[in-house]
């Protein structure tokens, strides 16, 4: 199925794609300035088409190396419809994934070495995305007079393209040859940033800073974004950051002697802080299996900690499991975030997250007593 969809959908690219798809009269102006718009996506991105841009790298990664497939990737990432592609995705605002989309099908082709000229080519796709996915999502044709006469003299893509295009700015002087080192610049933080870590998936950052917080950021997107809110509640400095091997949770090192965990998604602490070091926290990680955490400390002594100590906590599925996987108590989608650990001591002030009482709550063997009976 993913092989026939995948074949469809680049036979569909090959034969609807085109420049300036949309007709946009000016470049003066941002995506979301063009009154009607949506009109022209209605009437220029059909349905099947806005299909098949967006989602014709995922049925590729589900399906094996064919060779025909193959050079089906190789007509539309070896031309100027890899733009037109693109250009699509942007009048679409679906830029978001086409870098880890396009790294994932460069793996895809180098299961055969004659399509090594291909893979390169996507690789190359990655970094101009992440180059370029500011302005081409602002603005789609700067897609063409912005992006592709800044792109790189000796890069694939511009040795392949620029000769196809003309009227375009020329970099004169300063113009880079080869493809940056940096390819964006996140910031948000307010003072010296001391530690940074990828996620195990390679698709979040997370920063900490000695502005007393720990931020998550995009490392997919190409634009600097951070997700969700900065994790604050540290009463002092972060020194060290790291992810636990399954991405889930957080742990950051402090200038106050602690450690701290917090749930990925829901960007909340796990528990109470870590208490022992008698100096700063400069060291923080995870064991390969997540049960356990380290941390070194100028207190000049390593502590081991258990990372699984808080085994009464909400799960994503919204249940609060206890010992050996026990259900609790199920929370309503609604009343989950914010939601704090049942660890939490005090919340300041009251009324910003859910707070429950179970002193007298009847579970486990006893849950039948939750019926008074028939008075």
């Amino acid at each position: 199925m993913d092989k026939n969809l995948a074949c469809a959908s680049l036979h569909i690219l090959q034969r609807d794609l085109c420049f300036n798809i949309c007709k946009l009269e000016s470049s003066y102006l941002c995506n979301s300035e063009v009154s009607d718009m949506g009109e022209r996506i209605k009437n220029n991105i059909l349905p099947h088409l806005s299909y098949s841009c967006k989602f014709w790298t995922k049925h590729l990664q589900c399906t094996s190396f064919v060779t025909d497939l193959a050079l089906q990737v190789k007509n539309l990432l070896a031309s100027e419809r890899i733009l037109f592609w693109w250009e699509v995705l942007s009048l679409l605002d679906a830029l978001g994934n086409v870098a880890a989309n396009l790294a994932s099908t460069a793996r895809w082709l180098q299961c055969e070495k004659t399509f090594d000229d291909v893979a390169a080519l996507a690789r190359d796709g990655v970094k101009f995305i992440r180059t370029f996915a500011n302005a081409i999502a602002k603005s789609t044709p700067h897609l063409y007079i912005s992006a592709l006469p800044m792109t790189p003299s000796n890069s694939l893509l511009s040795r392949m393209l620029c000769n196809k295009f003309c009227n375009m700015a020329k970099v004169v002087v300063g113009h880079t040859r080869e493809w940056p080192s940096v390819e964006v610049e996140l910031t948000g933080h307010t003072d010296e940033v001391m530690s940074v870590a990828f996620s195990p998936d390679g698709t979040r950052i997370i920063s900490g800073s000695h502005d007393n917080t720990v931020r998550v950021w995009d490392a997919e997107k190409g634009k600097g974004v951070q997700i969700g809110r900065p994790l604050e509640g540290h009463s002092n400095g972060v020194t060290s950051v790291a992810f636990s091997p399954d991405g889930t949770r957080i742990i950051a090192g402090l200038h106050d002697h602690t450690v701290r965990v917090w749930d990925t998604e829901r960007g909340v602490q796990i528990g109470s802080p870590l208490q022992g070091h008698s100096s700063w926290v400069t060291s923080v990680a995870f064991s390969p299996d997540g049960t356990r955490i380290i941390s070194g400390s100028s207190d000049k002594t390593l502590r081991v900690w258990d990372a699984e100590r808080d085994q009464v906590k909400l799960h994503k599925d919204g249940w609060i499991r206890g010992c050996n996987n026990a259900l609790l108590l199920w929370i309503p989608p609604a009343l989950q975030r914010p939601f704090y650990s049942m660890h939490t001591i005090l919340v300041i002030p009251k009324g910003g997250c859910a707070e429950l009482d179970l002193s007298k709550m009847s579970h486990g063997i006893e849950w039948q007593n939750c019926f008074r009976g028939t008075p």
